[in-house]
């Protein structure tokens, strides 16, 4: 390996480190008292107690635990204080998430300055605190989703990772409704990829690793016990729900509520541009230009969703949308002039303070919450 490689490969390695670690140490500021919990957080204590003590799920109130999946109780019922043990792995999996966008970075990425940049975008980012410090399912799903979109690209040539593949894609649909979405979005991009060999036979053994939660659901929605899930008005608000993710997505670019459709429309497309470059590149950009397509469509048809929660719907999908904008700018720079690269860097820097301000606002906020009310639900 050349010198000025070996230096340059030294100075992402530790500048990614060291991005990873400040956002763990942002993290367990806010966390240090315990994690926040909404409604949602009381349904996994809830149901997680339940399973333990009586091999069933239950919410909180004591109905059925029906409108979410039960991965994320079977792994709090393991332990004995399972609120301080989300504190510790919720930074377990923060670092895992950032070591997977690091590997994501500096795959698809050739510049060192844009690689950090895009990695601070996320890991010092309001999406990435948000769903680290709340009790909520999203970290771990991201942390799957990552993996599960790495192994899903090496399966085309490894049949271990075909597997592990559909083990991680299992867990996705166990975790949250929405691996629903996303292991279809899989099945499609094996069947695109011509050239792959036993295209069609992978999309088949992708799209069983969504059984699990396919079933869990049906037997939720149409067994004999009423549970109310049947009775949700689905595909009423396609229109409404498909605005507030979008919106989500919007807010991670501008404070502009204004222009929320119009960027939203451009970072969601932004994949499409990528398609073509390269096949490696082609592949990566696909996959995650159908997952994000997948999902908001997946989540339009829902009920209808809170707008209050617009970031966290979003946060899943981000990474994926901030990494093919930073190749976008990427390519870009490679063919402007002097001139039009300074501005452009002037740009992408002014443009960081405003996820970090959001991020600095929200983490003192959270933290005086997590101090003063830890067990209060938001």
């Amino acid at each position: 390996m050349a010198p000025e490689r070996k230096n340059k490969d030294l100075i992402w390695t530790v500048s990614s480190a060291s991005v990873i670690i400040i956002s763990l140490l942002i993290q367990f500021f806010v966390t240090n008292c315990g994690l926040l919990l909404t409604h949602d957080s009381l349904q996994y204590l809830a149901a997680s107690q339940s399973f333990y003590e009586q091999g069933i799920f239950t919410g909180s109130d004591g109905s059925p635990y029906v409108f979410w999946p039960p991965l994320l109780p079977i792994i709090l019922s393991v332990f004995t204080d399972p609120q301080e043990a989300m504190v510790w792995i919720n930074l377990i999996l923060s670092a895992l998430v950032g070591v997977m966008l690091s590997r994501l970075a500096s795959q698809h990425l050739k510049d060192n300055g844009l690689r950090i940049s895009f990695l601070i975008a996320w890991m010092w980012g309001v999406h990435q605190l948000l769903i680290s410090v709340f009790l909520w399912s999203e970290l771990f799903f991201l942390l799957l989703l990552l993996l599960f979109a790495e192994l899903v690209i090496r399966s085309t040539s490894s049949r271990a990772a075909l597997a592990g593949a559909f083990i991680v894609g299992f867990l996705l649909c166990l975790q949250r409704n929405a691996g629903l979405f996303i292991v279809p979005a899989a099945g499609l991009w094996f069947l695109l990829k011509e050239d792959a060999p036993r295209s069609p036979r992978s999309a088949f053994i992708i799209l069983l690793s969504a059984a699990g939660g396919a079933w869990w659901n049906a037997t939720n929605m149409f067994g004999t016990i009423s549970t109310g899930v049947s009775n949700l008005d689905y595909f009423s608000f396609v229109l409404d729900n498909v605005l507030i993710v979008t919106d989500g997505v919007a807010q991670s670019v501008l404070p502009f509520t204004i222009l929320s459709i119009p960027v939203a429309i451009v970072i969601v497309a932004s994949p499409i541009v990528l398609i073509w470059p390269s096949r490696k590149l082609s592949d990566s950009f696909l996959l995650m230009a159908l997952i994000c397509c997948f999902y908001i469509a997946g989540m339009a048809t829902l009920f209808k969703l809170d707008h209050g929660d617009a970031d966290r719907y979003a946060a899943v999908i981000l990474p994926f949308l901030l990494l093919t904008v930073f190749r976008i700018i990427e390519n870009v720079f490679r063919k402007a002039n002097k001139m039009i690269r300074i501005v452009l860097l002037i740009g992408m820097l002014a443009w960081l303070a405003y996820p970090l301000i959001r991020t600095g606002r929200n983490a003192l906020q959270w933290h005086q919450v997590s101090c003063g009310e830890a067990v209060r639900p938001l």
